[in-house]
């Protein structure tokens, strides 16, 4: 609770934008109010896209509950809120366990949480929908199909980054490119980009084309 009303108390403070001038467009109080009849508003609607909404860990709750019962919603972008770990948690425990519909799903940018264990194994998982998961071309990864993977700008925690290599390495046949700029593995303090990329190489095998600064 403590927790919740400290985000909520920071976001009022916090002077950010959107990019182009203007305040966030919500505030996360408000996403209680988005829809109601449990969210009859969305019927019909198969993308939705909340980013730079201020959201947090409890509307994260809200829509994992959403994403319990809907069945029509394709395309989930909440870039550049305040989710943290707890919320990605609620979220990954509803697409690994309850949504059969949702094919992606994009969290880049929230500050506080990177992409975490329990979130890329539920994306990873047998009963996931997911293609992909903040850029990350989860199906082809799942089939070994996967060309190419473009990491950039990311952070994955340590367990996620584990779990990540382990499931690429189908792909050691097919794979020719690594993109691993600005790339950060949250939770290893001595690990860089450049010792990441030299870990997803030998991980795969092969000569890859990595890209990195």
């Amino acid at each position: 609770k403590k927790e919740e009303e400290n985000a909520e108390e920071e976001y009022k403070n916090d002077t950010n934008n959107n990019g182009d001038g203007s305040e966030f467009m919500n505030s996360s109080i408000g996403l209680k109010y988005f829809a109601c009849d449990e969210w009859e508003l969305l019927k019909g609607t198969t993308s939705l896209n909340l980013d730079h909404y201020g959201l947090i860990d409890e509307d994260a709750g809200l829509l994992s509950a959403l994403l319990k019962k809907n069945t029509e919603l394709l395309i989930l972008s909440l870039r550049n809120n305040r989710i943290r770990a707890a919320g990605e948690r609620a979220l990954a425990t509803v697409i690994r366990h309850e949504n059969r519909t949702l094919v992606s799903l994009d969290l880049s940018g929230n500050k506080r949480v990177a992409a975490g264990v329990a979130l890329i194994g539920a994306a990873l998982s047998k009963t996931a929908t997911l293609s992909t998961l903040s850029g990350i071309p989860i199906l082809a990864i799942k089939t070994g199909t996967l060309k190419e993977i473009d990491l950039s700008y990311h952070e994955v925690s340590a367990e996620g980054w584990a779990v990540l290599v382990a499931a690429v390495e189908r792909s050691r046949k097919t794979i020719k490119s690594v993109n691993l700029t600005h790339f950060k593995i949250i939770g290893k303090s001595s690990t860089s980009s450049t010792s990441s990329a030299s870990k997803l190489d030998l991980a795969l095998g092969l000569n890859s084309i990595l890209s990195h600064k």
